[in-house]
C-alpha cells in the first residue's frame, strides 16, 4: 500500500494475512506496521514493525533488518527507474510473496 503525504511518500508491505484490512480501507493507520519512506529530498527511513520482527528468521540486529529493508526498496526505485520493473516481480516471485501482498 502506499501512502502519500506532503512530504514524503510512504511504501507499506503488507504481508499475507494482514493485507485484506489495507485493501477494503478498514485499516488506514500504518505507523505500528512495517513500512519505507521516501521524503521529497531522497531520505529513506524505515520502521519495522514488532510482529514482523518478531516472524523474522535470521539473526540480525534491529538496525541491520531495517537498512536491508531501506536498501530493498531503493534497489526496486533504481529498477523500475530504468524500465526493469519486471524484476521486481521476478525477485517477489523467487520469495513466494502473496499475489495481494
Amino acid at each position: 500500500m502506499t501512502y502519500v503525504g506532503k512530504d514524503r511518500v510512504v511504501f507499506v508491505p503488507v504481508m499475507t494475512g494482514r493485507e485484506f484490512g489495507f485493501i477494503l480501507g478498514l485499516k488506514g493507520d500504518y505507523t505500528d506496521e512495517t513500512w519505507v519512506a521516501f521524503d521529497f529530498e531522497g531520505n529513506v527511513s524505515v520502521n519495522i514493525s514488532h510482529r514482523d520482527y518478531l516472524d523474522y528468521q535470521e539473526a540480525l540486529a534491529f538496525d541491520q533488518l531495517c537498512a536491508s529493508l531501506g536498501s530493498l526498496f531503493v534497489d526496486f526505485m533504481e529498477m523500475y527507474y530504468r524500465g526493469e520493473g519486471v524484476r521486481i516481480i521476478d525477485r517477489m516471485d523467487a520469495v513466494g510473496v502473496s499475489f495481494f501482498s
